[in-house]
């Protein structure tokens, strides 16, 4: 430390020997804050994954200190699962295999599960799960239907497991409209999405709902084999079924046809509360720290497969579908007009517009 000099006789001269003192040793204890290592696990192809990354990337740029390793697959995290126990935190968004969960629950490496829950790593502690509400995400995709007008049917479509958060999507859709006095039908299936035996099979269930149809996918990836099926049924989108995803990954949801509209879930803000509960589990901070956090902030991306339906579109939904009913009935203009309850000019306006 500094040596008492001549220089510092007064007592005025003392206290600024002291602030200096006190700035260089903040500043060695900052050099010398010790760098945790983290592992990341999470798969890059999804975009919500991606999202979630610069989420968390964008805290760890706060002054923390990070040796930040990524891994994308349940083959790397099981061969690496001996070297992790050795790390001072781990967010894992993928679901690890027995022996890898074993190793795990057997540390105290604290753990942020994304998305998922895992009863093979219920710790008594060091272990948060973070994820979003999945049975909101149904319940705002039912909402937006119904604000959209007139459907005669709605449909969920599911993956081909019994993933929790699709059952949770697939429950608080149902739970809307169920409040509205209408059903929904589901479509699963054992194959793999997107196989030719799959859109076979979904080709002829969304051939069969009652138009017009809403049909809700679990993800955006299933929503564009909806787009598909209706494609292979000849059914217009979203004339004939309107398709709604999640996740709104920008890549498929622009370039499909027609362009997909999607929930997008805040998967930035998931990324960030990730590593902000990791950084205070590691740091021990006296607080109690919660088991589960949900994630609540979402909204919706329109594009062309679901929009808001006009007055003028709606008039002509009803007319179409009356055409489909009766058209082996010898029917006139005139009793379309009737039926709707409209004149016969201002139905030929529509149909010209």
């Amino acid at each position: 430390l500094l040596p008492r000099t001549s220089q510092f006789s007064s007592g005025t001269d003392f206290h600024n020997r002291n602030h200096t003192i006190f700035a260089i040793l903040s500043s060695v204890q900052k050099k010398i804050q010790k760098i945790r290592n983290v592992i990341v696990a999470t798969n890059l192809a999804d975009a919500s994954w991606r999202d979630f990354l610069t989420g968390f990337f964008d805290y760890a740029r706060t002054g923390v200190h990070w040796n930040i390793r990524l891994l994308q697959s349940v083959e790397e995290l099981a061969r690496e699962a001996s070297d992790l126990i050795h790390a001072d935190g781990i967010v894992s968004g993928i679901r690890a295999d027995d022996a890898t969960a074993a190793t795990f629950s057997a540390t105290k490496v604290s753990l942020v599960l994304v998305g998922m829950e895992d009863e093979r790593l219920a710790r008594r502690t060091g272990t948060t799960v973070i994820r979003n509400d999945n049975e909101d995400i149904g319940a705002f995709a039912a909402r937006h239907f119904l604000s959209l007008g007139r459907f005669n049917s709605f449909g969920f479509v599911t993956t081909n497991t019994d993933e929790p958060w699709s059952a949770l999507r697939a429950q608080g859709f149902q739970r809307i409209l169920a409040a509205d006095g209408l059903d929904s039908h589901q479509f699963r299936t054992n194959f793999v999405p997107g196989s030719s035996e799959d859109l076979a099979r979904l080709t002829r269930w969304v051939r069969e709902l009652p138009k017009p149809a809403a049909v809700f996918a679990a993800y955006d990836r299933r929503a564009i084999h909806v787009l598909s099926a209706c494609k292979d049924a000849g059914l217009s989108v979203p004339g004939q079924v309107a398709v709604i995803g999640v996740d709104n990954d920008r890549l498929l949801c622009d370039f499909a046809d027609p362009p997909l509209s999607s929930i997008a879930p805040d998967h930035e803000e998931e990324g960030r509360i990730a590593a902000q509960t990791l950084d205070a589990m590691m740091r021990e901070r006296p607080r109690k720290r919660p088991d589960r956090i949900l994630i609540t902030g979402k909204r919706i991306v329109e594009r062309e497969s679901a929009r808001q339906t006009t007055p003028a579109t709606a008039l002509l939904r009803r007319a179409t579908d009356y055409i489909v009913r009766n058209a082996a009935k010898n029917i006139k203009t005139a009793d379309v007009a009737q039926h709707l309850g409209v004149s016969r000019s201002l139905l030929d306006l529509r149909f010209r517009e």
